[in-house]
Protein backbone atom coordinates (compact mmCIF):
# COMPACT_ATOMS: atom_id res chain seq x y z
CA UNK A 1 0.00 0.00 0.00
CA UNK A 2 1.90 2.93 -1.33
CA UNK A 3 -0.59 5.49 1.20
CA UNK A 4 0.56 2.78 4.12
CA UNK A 5 -2.64 3.67 6.39
CA UNK A 6 -2.67 2.82 9.91
CA UNK A 7 -5.11 0.70 10.38
CA UNK A 8 -6.19 -0.20 14.14
CA UNK A 9 -8.80 -3.17 15.15
CA UNK A 10 -9.98 -3.43 18.63
CA UNK A 11 -10.18 -6.98 19.89
CA UNK A 12 -8.31 -10.11 18.96
CA UNK A 13 -11.45 -12.05 18.21
CA UNK A 14 -12.07 -14.34 14.91
CA UNK A 15 -13.20 -10.72 13.55
CA UNK A 16 -10.03 -8.89 14.58
CA UNK A 17 -8.18 -11.52 13.46
CA UNK A 18 -9.33 -12.69 10.26
CA UNK A 19 -9.63 -8.51 9.35
CA UNK A 20 -5.85 -8.07 10.13
CA UNK A 21 -5.13 -11.77 7.87
CA UNK A 22 -7.09 -10.14 5.29
CA UNK A 23 -5.50 -6.84 5.14
CA UNK A 24 -2.12 -8.01 5.43
CA UNK A 25 -2.31 -9.93 2.94
CA UNK A 26 -3.59 -7.47 0.82
CA UNK A 27 -0.37 -5.51 1.44
CA UNK A 28 -1.05 -3.03 4.61
CA UNK A 29 1.26 -3.23 6.45
CA UNK A 30 0.83 -0.68 9.14
CA UNK A 31 -2.07 -3.02 11.46
CA UNK A 32 -2.33 -3.21 14.99
CA UNK A 33 -4.25 -5.51 17.21
CA UNK A 34 -4.96 -4.32 20.49
CA UNK A 35 -6.45 -6.97 22.76
CA UNK A 36 -7.79 -6.24 25.93
CA UNK A 37 -7.53 -10.06 27.54
CA UNK A 38 -3.94 -11.64 27.87
CA UNK A 39 -4.37 -14.14 24.83
CA UNK A 40 -6.19 -14.08 21.84
CA UNK A 41 -9.68 -15.80 21.14
CA UNK A 42 -12.22 -13.88 22.56
CA UNK A 43 -15.61 -15.53 22.29
CA UNK A 44 -13.06 -18.65 21.29
CA UNK A 45 -11.58 -19.92 24.55
CA UNK A 46 -10.02 -23.17 24.45
CA UNK A 47 -8.41 -24.35 27.61
CA UNK A 48 -5.87 -27.28 28.17
CA UNK A 49 -7.69 -29.75 29.81
CA UNK A 50 -6.00 -32.92 30.78
CA UNK A 51 -4.36 -34.07 27.46
CA UNK A 52 -6.49 -32.06 24.95
CA UNK A 53 -8.46 -28.76 25.12
CA UNK A 54 -11.95 -27.41 26.10
CA UNK A 55 -14.06 -24.84 25.17
CA UNK A 56 -15.69 -22.08 27.33
CA UNK A 57 -16.73 -20.17 24.57
CA UNK A 58 -17.44 -21.24 21.17
CA UNK A 59 -17.86 -24.92 20.82
CA UNK A 60 -19.38 -26.38 17.82
CA UNK A 61 -18.95 -25.55 13.65
CA UNK A 62 -22.91 -25.98 12.51
CA UNK A 63 -23.51 -26.87 9.22
CA UNK A 64 -21.51 -27.30 6.35
CA UNK A 65 -22.48 -25.90 3.55
CA UNK A 66 -22.37 -21.62 3.49
CA UNK A 67 -20.26 -22.02 6.49
CA UNK A 68 -17.54 -20.07 6.23
CA UNK A 69 -15.77 -21.78 9.60
CA UNK A 70 -15.94 -25.66 7.47
CA UNK A 71 -15.19 -24.09 3.86
CA UNK A 72 -12.00 -23.27 5.14
CA UNK A 73 -10.79 -25.60 7.86
CA UNK A 74 -12.49 -28.86 6.69
CA UNK A 75 -9.57 -29.93 4.13
CA UNK A 76 -7.17 -29.44 6.75
CA UNK A 77 -9.20 -30.52 9.97
CA UNK A 78 -11.20 -33.38 10.25
CA UNK A 79 -13.98 -33.26 12.40
CA UNK A 80 -15.99 -35.35 15.04
CA UNK A 81 -19.80 -35.08 16.24
CA UNK A 82 -21.11 -34.82 19.54
CA UNK A 83 -24.21 -37.13 18.11
CA UNK A 84 -27.10 -34.40 19.19
CA UNK A 85 -29.22 -36.19 16.65
CA UNK A 86 -28.13 -40.04 17.35
CA UNK A 87 -31.38 -41.45 18.48
CA UNK A 88 -28.90 -44.46 19.42
CA UNK A 89 -27.15 -42.17 22.01
CA UNK A 90 -30.09 -40.61 23.29
CA UNK A 91 -31.51 -41.27 27.14
CA UNK A 92 -34.36 -39.79 28.01
CA UNK A 93 -34.94 -39.14 31.62
CA UNK A 94 -37.86 -37.83 34.25
CA UNK A 95 -37.23 -36.84 37.46
CA UNK A 96 -39.00 -39.26 39.12
CA UNK A 97 -35.98 -41.62 37.53
CA UNK A 98 -38.37 -43.16 35.20
CA UNK A 99 -37.37 -43.30 31.07
CA UNK A 100 -39.37 -41.94 28.67
CA UNK A 101 -41.27 -43.37 26.33
CA UNK A 102 -38.66 -43.49 22.92
CA UNK A 103 -41.57 -43.98 20.61
CA UNK A 104 -43.60 -41.23 22.32
CA UNK A 105 -40.63 -38.89 22.75
CA UNK A 106 -39.60 -39.41 18.95
CA UNK A 107 -43.20 -38.74 17.76
CA UNK A 108 -42.98 -34.98 19.17
CA UNK A 109 -39.15 -34.66 18.51
CA UNK A 110 -40.90 -35.16 14.90
CA UNK A 111 -43.55 -32.60 15.74
CA UNK A 112 -40.98 -30.12 16.93
CA UNK A 113 -39.03 -30.18 14.02
CA UNK A 114 -42.21 -29.63 11.36
CA UNK A 115 -42.71 -26.03 13.61
CA UNK A 116 -39.13 -24.89 12.93
CA UNK A 117 -39.85 -25.49 9.55
CA UNK A 118 -42.49 -23.32 9.58
CA UNK A 119 -40.49 -20.57 9.16
CA UNK A 120 -42.81 -18.23 6.22
CA UNK A 121 -45.28 -18.38 9.22
CA UNK A 122 -42.57 -17.18 11.37
CA UNK A 123 -41.92 -14.52 9.40
CA UNK A 124 -45.72 -13.37 9.39
CA UNK A 125 -45.36 -13.46 13.36
CA UNK A 126 -45.58 -10.22 15.80
CA UNK A 127 -44.85 -12.27 18.62
CA UNK A 128 -42.03 -14.71 20.43
CA UNK A 129 -40.47 -17.48 19.36
CA UNK A 130 -42.51 -19.02 22.75
CA UNK A 131 -45.67 -17.51 22.04
CA UNK A 132 -45.30 -19.50 18.29
CA UNK A 133 -44.57 -22.61 19.35
CA UNK A 134 -46.59 -22.98 21.55
CA UNK A 135 -49.78 -22.28 19.62
CA UNK A 136 -48.63 -24.66 16.66
CA UNK A 137 -47.85 -27.11 19.76
CA UNK A 138 -51.20 -27.12 21.03
CA UNK A 139 -53.13 -26.84 17.79
CA UNK A 140 -51.06 -29.75 15.97
CA UNK A 141 -51.94 -31.93 19.14
CA UNK A 142 -55.37 -31.52 18.62
CA UNK A 143 -55.37 -34.00 15.50
CA UNK A 144 -56.06 -37.72 16.23
CA UNK A 145 -52.06 -39.06 15.41
CA UNK A 146 -51.35 -37.87 18.95
CA UNK A 147 -54.24 -38.96 20.97
CA UNK A 148 -51.45 -41.72 22.64
CA UNK A 149 -49.81 -38.80 24.15
CA UNK A 150 -50.76 -37.96 27.70
CA UNK A 151 -51.39 -34.32 28.75
CA UNK A 152 -48.41 -34.44 31.31
CA UNK A 153 -45.78 -36.08 28.73
CA UNK A 154 -46.72 -32.82 26.51
CA UNK A 155 -46.01 -30.48 29.45
CA UNK A 156 -42.74 -31.82 29.80
CA UNK A 157 -41.12 -32.09 26.21
CA UNK A 158 -42.72 -28.09 25.89
CA UNK A 159 -40.68 -27.40 28.96
CA UNK A 160 -37.67 -29.46 27.39
CA UNK A 161 -37.90 -27.36 24.11
CA UNK A 162 -38.14 -24.12 26.01
CA UNK A 163 -34.82 -25.18 28.33
CA UNK A 164 -32.98 -25.74 25.19
CA UNK A 165 -34.10 -22.98 22.84
CA UNK A 166 -33.19 -20.75 26.11
CA UNK A 167 -29.61 -22.68 26.12
CA UNK A 168 -29.03 -22.37 22.02
CA UNK A 169 -29.92 -18.47 22.21
CA UNK A 170 -27.93 -17.86 25.45
CA UNK A 171 -32.13 -15.94 25.90
CA UNK A 172 -33.51 -15.51 29.78
CA UNK A 173 -36.20 -16.40 28.10
CA UNK A 174 -38.10 -17.98 25.30
CA UNK A 175 -40.69 -15.43 24.94
CA UNK A 176 -37.73 -12.82 24.74
CA UNK A 177 -36.55 -14.27 21.60
CA UNK A 178 -38.73 -12.48 18.60
CA UNK A 179 -40.27 -15.12 16.06
CA UNK A 180 -40.07 -12.89 13.39
CA UNK A 181 -36.45 -12.23 13.42
CA UNK A 182 -35.43 -15.96 14.49
CA UNK A 183 -36.87 -16.89 11.17
CA UNK A 184 -34.33 -14.70 9.38
CA UNK A 185 -30.80 -16.10 10.90
CA UNK A 186 -29.72 -18.59 8.33
CA UNK A 187 -29.00 -22.26 9.44
CA UNK A 188 -26.56 -23.83 7.21
CA UNK A 189 -27.20 -27.08 5.95
CA UNK A 190 -25.40 -30.48 7.25
CA UNK A 191 -24.45 -31.33 10.71
CA UNK A 192 -25.23 -28.53 13.42
CA UNK A 193 -22.63 -30.61 15.87
CA UNK A 194 -19.60 -30.77 14.62
CA UNK A 195 -16.49 -31.07 17.50
CA UNK A 196 -12.84 -29.87 16.84
CA UNK A 197 -12.84 -33.15 19.73
CA UNK A 198 -10.00 -32.66 21.61
CA UNK A 199 -7.96 -29.70 19.62
CA UNK A 200 -10.83 -26.90 20.97
CA UNK A 201 -11.77 -24.24 18.74
CA UNK A 202 -8.95 -22.62 19.05
CA UNK A 203 -7.77 -24.90 16.19
CA UNK A 204 -9.70 -21.94 13.59
CA UNK A 205 -6.62 -19.43 14.27
CA UNK A 206 -4.14 -21.55 13.34
CA UNK A 207 -5.52 -22.90 10.30
CA UNK A 208 -6.45 -18.54 9.23
CA UNK A 209 -3.19 -17.48 9.60
CA UNK A 210 -1.64 -20.88 7.77
CA UNK A 211 -4.23 -19.65 5.15
CA UNK A 212 -3.33 -16.41 4.99
CA UNK A 213 0.42 -16.80 4.94
CA UNK A 214 0.87 -14.00 7.91
CA UNK A 215 2.18 -16.74 10.65
CA UNK A 216 5.50 -14.87 11.46
CA UNK A 217 4.31 -11.23 10.49
CA UNK A 218 0.87 -11.25 12.51
CA UNK A 219 2.46 -12.04 15.60
CA UNK A 220 4.19 -8.99 15.66
CA UNK A 221 0.98 -6.65 15.13
CA UNK A 222 -0.71 -8.28 18.37
CA UNK A 223 -0.72 -6.17 21.51
CA UNK A 224 -2.19 -8.42 24.75
CA UNK A 225 -3.54 -6.61 27.75
CA UNK A 226 -4.13 -3.18 25.62
CA UNK A 227 -7.74 -2.30 26.67
CA UNK A 228 -8.80 0.61 25.13
CA UNK A 229 -10.58 2.86 27.11
CA UNK A 230 -11.11 5.96 24.57
CA UNK A 231 -11.56 6.45 21.28
CA UNK A 232 -11.68 10.15 19.64
CA UNK A 233 -12.90 9.94 16.07
CA UNK A 234 -13.74 13.76 15.72
CA UNK A 235 -10.57 14.92 13.46
CA UNK A 236 -8.99 13.22 10.42
CA UNK A 237 -6.37 11.30 13.02
CA UNK A 238 -8.40 8.48 15.63
CA UNK A 239 -7.27 9.02 18.70
CA UNK A 240 -7.01 5.03 20.82
CA UNK A 241 -5.57 5.78 24.61
CA UNK A 242 -5.61 1.97 26.35
CA UNK A 243 -6.12 1.90 30.03
CA UNK A 244 -2.04 1.78 30.56
CA UNK A 245 -2.72 5.63 28.94
CA UNK A 246 -0.37 4.36 25.96
CA UNK A 247 -2.00 6.68 22.83
CA UNK A 248 -2.20 5.74 19.33
CA UNK A 249 -2.98 7.31 16.09
CA UNK A 250 -4.92 5.99 13.24
CA UNK A 251 -6.16 6.25 9.85
CA UNK A 252 -9.17 3.86 10.35
CA UNK A 253 -10.71 1.79 13.34
CA UNK A 254 -12.13 -1.74 13.22
CA UNK A 255 -14.31 -2.05 16.18
CA UNK A 256 -14.74 -5.74 17.21
CA UNK A 257 -15.70 -5.35 20.94
CA UNK A 258 -18.22 -7.76 22.25
CA UNK A 259 -21.48 -6.21 21.97
CA UNK A 260 -22.17 -6.85 26.32
CA UNK A 261 -19.08 -5.00 26.58
CA UNK A 262 -20.20 -1.93 24.30
CA UNK A 263 -24.03 -1.65 26.05
CA UNK A 264 -21.74 -0.99 29.02
CA UNK A 265 -18.96 1.55 27.61
CA UNK A 266 -20.07 2.94 24.63
CA UNK A 267 -20.71 6.42 25.99
CA UNK A 268 -17.30 6.83 27.52
CA UNK A 269 -15.71 5.25 25.32
CA UNK A 270 -16.37 7.33 21.73
CA UNK A 271 -15.77 11.24 21.32
CA UNK A 272 -17.68 11.98 19.50
CA UNK A 273 -20.87 10.01 20.76
CA UNK A 274 -21.36 7.39 17.89
CA UNK A 275 -24.44 8.10 15.58
CA UNK A 276 -27.78 7.56 16.90
CA UNK A 277 -28.92 5.29 15.04
CA UNK A 278 -25.78 2.82 16.48
CA UNK A 279 -26.57 3.82 19.54
CA UNK A 280 -30.00 2.45 18.95
CA UNK A 281 -28.62 -1.05 17.60
CA UNK A 282 -26.47 -1.34 20.44
CA UNK A 283 -29.25 -0.65 23.30
CA UNK A 284 -31.62 -2.92 21.57
CA UNK A 285 -30.19 -5.93 20.34
CA UNK A 286 -29.66 -8.54 23.19
CA UNK A 287 -26.55 -9.91 24.55
CA UNK A 288 -27.41 -13.27 26.40
CA UNK A 289 -24.73 -15.69 28.38
CA UNK A 290 -24.77 -19.32 28.13
CA UNK A 291 -23.37 -21.10 30.96
CA UNK A 292 -21.16 -24.37 30.73
CA UNK A 293 -19.81 -26.72 33.27
CA UNK A 294 -17.31 -29.90 32.67
CA UNK A 295 -17.19 -33.20 34.87
CA UNK A 296 -14.73 -35.50 34.50
CA UNK A 297 -14.76 -38.65 36.22
CA UNK A 298 -13.23 -41.74 37.10
CA UNK A 299 -15.13 -43.87 35.30
CA UNK A 300 -17.99 -43.43 32.57
CA UNK A 301 -21.02 -44.39 34.38
CA UNK A 302 -23.42 -43.62 31.54
CA UNK A 303 -22.84 -46.60 29.87
CA UNK A 304 -24.85 -47.87 32.09
CA UNK A 305 -27.72 -46.15 30.70
CA UNK A 306 -26.30 -46.74 26.74
CA UNK A 307 -23.14 -48.12 25.29
CA UNK A 308 -23.45 -45.16 22.50
CA UNK A 309 -24.28 -42.68 25.28
CA UNK A 310 -24.05 -39.38 23.41
CA UNK A 311 -26.76 -37.39 25.23
CA UNK A 312 -29.35 -37.28 27.93
CA UNK A 313 -32.41 -35.21 28.44
CA UNK A 314 -33.96 -34.14 31.52
CA UNK A 315 -37.74 -34.20 31.64
CA UNK A 316 -39.52 -32.78 34.98
CA UNK A 317 -42.63 -34.03 36.71
CA UNK A 318 -44.75 -30.89 37.46
CA UNK A 319 -44.35 -32.32 41.18
CA UNK A 320 -40.58 -31.79 41.08
CA UNK A 321 -40.45 -28.47 39.56
CA UNK A 322 -42.54 -26.70 41.94
CA UNK A 323 -40.30 -28.48 44.88
CA UNK A 324 -36.90 -26.42 43.48
CA UNK A 325 -38.39 -23.23 42.44
CA UNK A 326 -37.62 -20.16 44.70
CA UNK A 327 -34.71 -22.50 46.16
CA UNK A 328 -30.82 -21.92 45.26
CA UNK A 329 -31.24 -25.25 43.36
CA UNK A 330 -33.47 -23.36 40.84
CA UNK A 331 -30.67 -22.46 38.34
CA UNK A 332 -30.27 -26.58 37.48
CA UNK A 333 -34.32 -25.73 35.82
CA UNK A 334 -32.27 -24.19 32.92
CA UNK A 335 -30.18 -27.66 32.25
CA UNK A 336 -31.34 -29.36 29.40
CA UNK A 337 -29.37 -32.95 30.60
CA UNK A 338 -25.97 -33.83 29.89
CA UNK A 339 -23.87 -34.82 26.98
CA UNK A 340 -20.76 -36.26 26.47
CA UNK A 341 -17.87 -34.59 25.49
CA UNK A 342 -16.31 -35.68 22.19
CA UNK A 343 -12.81 -36.89 22.09
CA UNK A 344 -12.92 -37.16 26.49
CA UNK A 345 -14.64 -40.82 27.37
CA UNK A 346 -14.99 -39.58 30.83
CA UNK A 347 -16.08 -35.84 31.01
CA UNK A 348 -20.17 -35.13 30.87
CA UNK A 349 -20.95 -31.26 30.41
CA UNK A 350 -23.78 -29.40 30.86
CA UNK A 351 -24.88 -25.96 29.15
CA UNK A 352 -27.62 -23.45 30.30
CA UNK A 353 -29.66 -20.49 29.95
CA UNK A 354 -32.23 -18.63 31.47
CA UNK A 355 -32.91 -15.75 34.09
CA UNK A 356 -30.22 -17.28 36.87
CA UNK A 357 -27.06 -16.92 34.99
CA UNK A 358 -26.03 -14.25 37.95
CA UNK A 359 -26.64 -16.54 40.25
CA UNK A 360 -24.90 -19.19 38.39
CA UNK A 361 -21.73 -16.81 37.86
CA UNK A 362 -21.47 -15.98 41.67
CA UNK A 363 -22.01 -19.75 43.16
CA UNK A 364 -19.15 -21.43 44.33
CA UNK A 365 -17.81 -24.03 42.44
CA UNK A 366 -18.64 -26.11 44.83
CA UNK A 367 -22.18 -25.59 45.18
CA UNK A 368 -22.14 -26.28 41.31
CA UNK A 369 -20.22 -29.61 41.58
CA UNK A 370 -22.91 -30.60 44.91
CA UNK A 371 -26.04 -29.10 42.75
CA UNK A 372 -24.77 -30.77 39.16
CA UNK A 373 -24.43 -34.65 40.90
CA UNK A 374 -27.70 -33.71 43.43
CA UNK A 375 -29.26 -33.62 39.65
CA UNK A 376 -27.94 -36.25 37.70
CA UNK A 377 -28.34 -38.18 40.86
CA UNK A 378 -32.30 -37.78 41.21
CA UNK A 379 -32.85 -38.55 37.22
CA UNK A 380 -30.74 -41.49 37.06
CA UNK A 381 -31.15 -42.53 40.39
CA UNK A 382 -27.76 -44.18 40.66
CA UNK A 383 -25.35 -43.09 43.31
CA UNK A 384 -22.50 -41.09 41.37
CA UNK A 385 -18.84 -41.28 42.70
CA UNK A 386 -17.75 -37.54 43.13
CA UNK A 387 -15.91 -36.31 39.91
CA UNK A 388 -12.04 -35.78 40.02
CA UNK A 389 -11.85 -31.96 38.23
CA UNK A 390 -14.65 -29.35 37.43
CA UNK A 391 -14.88 -26.38 35.43
CA UNK A 392 -17.29 -23.86 34.61
CA UNK A 393 -17.97 -20.54 32.83
CA UNK A 394 -18.61 -17.12 33.80
CA UNK A 395 -19.00 -14.83 30.70
CA UNK A 396 -21.34 -12.48 32.09
CA UNK A 397 -19.34 -11.29 34.98
CA UNK A 398 -16.16 -11.01 32.49
CA UNK A 399 -15.91 -7.28 32.22
CA UNK A 400 -14.38 -7.56 28.78
CA UNK A 401 -17.37 -9.37 27.63
CA UNK A 402 -20.67 -9.45 29.58
CA UNK A 403 -22.41 -12.22 28.31
CA UNK A 404 -22.11 -14.78 25.58
CA UNK A 405 -23.20 -13.78 22.22
CA UNK A 406 -26.35 -12.24 20.75
CA UNK A 407 -29.80 -12.20 19.32
CA UNK A 408 -32.97 -10.12 18.27
CA UNK A 409 -35.37 -9.50 21.03
CA UNK A 410 -38.55 -8.73 21.32
CA UNK A 411 -37.76 -5.22 21.96
CA UNK A 412 -35.17 -5.96 19.31
CA UNK A 413 -38.10 -6.04 16.67
CA UNK A 414 -40.36 -3.42 18.42
CA UNK A 415 -37.75 -0.65 18.45
CA UNK A 416 -37.16 -1.59 14.44
CA UNK A 417 -33.22 -2.81 14.76
CA UNK A 418 -31.04 -4.44 13.00
CA UNK A 419 -27.57 -6.32 13.25
CA UNK A 420 -26.89 -4.03 9.95
CA UNK A 421 -27.46 -0.75 11.86
CA UNK A 422 -24.69 -2.16 14.44
CA UNK A 423 -22.32 -2.58 11.32
CA UNK A 424 -22.56 0.08 9.26
CA UNK A 425 -19.84 2.10 8.94
CA UNK A 426 -19.10 5.72 10.28
CA UNK A 427 -17.67 8.33 7.61
CA UNK A 428 -15.80 11.64 8.76
CA UNK A 429 -16.64 14.30 7.39
CA UNK A 430 -14.48 14.06 4.73
CA UNK A 431 -15.97 10.59 3.60
CA UNK A 432 -13.24 8.37 5.03
CA UNK A 433 -14.27 5.03 6.48
CA UNK A 434 -13.49 6.17 10.19
CA UNK A 435 -14.67 3.54 12.34
CA UNK A 436 -15.98 -0.16 10.92
CA UNK A 437 -17.41 -2.69 12.95
CA UNK A 438 -17.32 -6.72 13.09
CA UNK A 439 -18.48 -9.42 14.87
CA UNK A 440 -21.15 -11.82 15.14
CA UNK A 441 -23.43 -9.22 16.43
CA UNK A 442 -23.50 -7.52 13.40
CA UNK A 443 -24.44 -10.33 11.01
CA UNK A 444 -27.97 -10.86 9.99
CA UNK A 445 -27.48 -14.00 8.48
CA UNK A 446 -25.42 -15.52 11.01
CA UNK A 447 -25.96 -14.05 14.24
CA UNK A 448 -25.01 -15.51 16.84
CA UNK A 449 -22.80 -17.85 15.36
CA UNK A 450 -18.37 -18.03 15.05
CA UNK A 451 -18.89 -18.36 11.09
CA UNK A 452 -21.01 -14.71 11.32
CA UNK A 453 -17.99 -12.91 13.06
CA UNK A 454 -15.61 -14.39 10.84
CA UNK A 455 -17.79 -12.92 8.12
CA UNK A 456 -18.42 -9.73 9.02
CA UNK A 457 -14.57 -9.08 10.16
CA UNK A 458 -13.29 -10.36 6.80
CA UNK A 459 -16.37 -8.07 5.08
CA UNK A 460 -14.71 -5.03 7.08
CA UNK A 461 -11.50 -5.29 5.95
CA UNK A 462 -12.61 -5.83 2.74
CA UNK A 463 -14.60 -2.35 2.79
CA UNK A 464 -11.15 -0.58 3.27
CA UNK A 465 -9.40 -2.36 0.75
CA UNK A 466 -12.07 -1.22 -1.67
CA UNK A 467 -11.77 1.94 -0.46
CA UNK A 468 -8.33 2.41 -0.98
CA UNK A 469 -8.60 0.79 -4.63
CA UNK A 470 -10.82 3.29 -5.17
CA UNK A 471 -8.77 6.09 -4.07
CA UNK A 472 -5.74 5.13 -6.28
CA UNK A 473 -8.11 4.96 -9.62
CA UNK A 474 -9.25 8.98 -9.07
Amino acid sequence: MSQNPHVIIIGAGVSGIIAACNLISKGFRNVTILEAEDRIGGRIDSRRFNDGFIDFGAQWCSGQKGNSVYELCHTDFKFGSTGFYDTDGFVGLISNGSRVNKEMFQKLSLLRSKIEDMIDEMRESKGSIGDFFQQKYNEELESSEYDDVDNEMREMVEKLWETEVKANYAAKNWHDISANRYSQVVVCEGSQDLTWKTSGYKTLFDIIQKKYNVEEVLKDKILLNKKVDHVNWETDKIIIRTLDRTVYQADHLIVTIPLGALKINHKLLFTPMLPEKKIKAIENIEFGTLGKVFLEFEEPFWNKFNNSFKICAFLWKKEDLYEIMGTDKEWLTNIYGFLHLDGFPYILETLLGGNKMHEFETFSDEKIENDCIWLLEKFMKVRILRPIAMRRTRWLTRENFHGSYSYCSMTTAAKDVYPEDLKETVFNKNGKPTLLFAGEATSSKFQGYVHGALDTGKEAADKLIEYFEDQKEQ
